[in-house]
């Protein structure tokens, strides 16, 4: 399940846990993030960086990064990590980040 940031940090300092976050730039490490934090019943974030653009577009990531979050069982925050251009960074929550 696609949620924010703040559903997921509330809980998570009230219980004293931590959320893990794991920067994707491919299909593959995303399947791979998520089948874990399945497995685990872990909630998580899903972010990629502006400097990993080379390796993977934005528009890209979102195309598989929205869905599957969508799809998943457990809290998934899908974040766009160290904006460096506002503009970049305007295009990464008009794609859903």
């Amino acid at each position: 399940m696609l949620v924010s940031l703040n559903e997921v940090l509330k809980p998570a300092k009230e219980n004293k846990y931590a959320i893990g976050l794991f920067n994707t730039v491919s299909l593959e490490m995303a399947k791979g993030v998520l089948a874990a934090a399945e497995e685990t019943q872990s909630p998580v974030i899903i972010g990629t960086a502006e400097v990993l653009l080379p390796y993977a577009g934005l528009e890209e990531l979102a195309y598989f990064l929205i869905p599957m979050a969508k799809k998943a069982s457990v809290p998934v925050v899908v974040h766009f990590d160290h904006g460096l251009s506002e503009n970049m960074i305007k295009k990464a929550i008009d794609l859903g980040f």
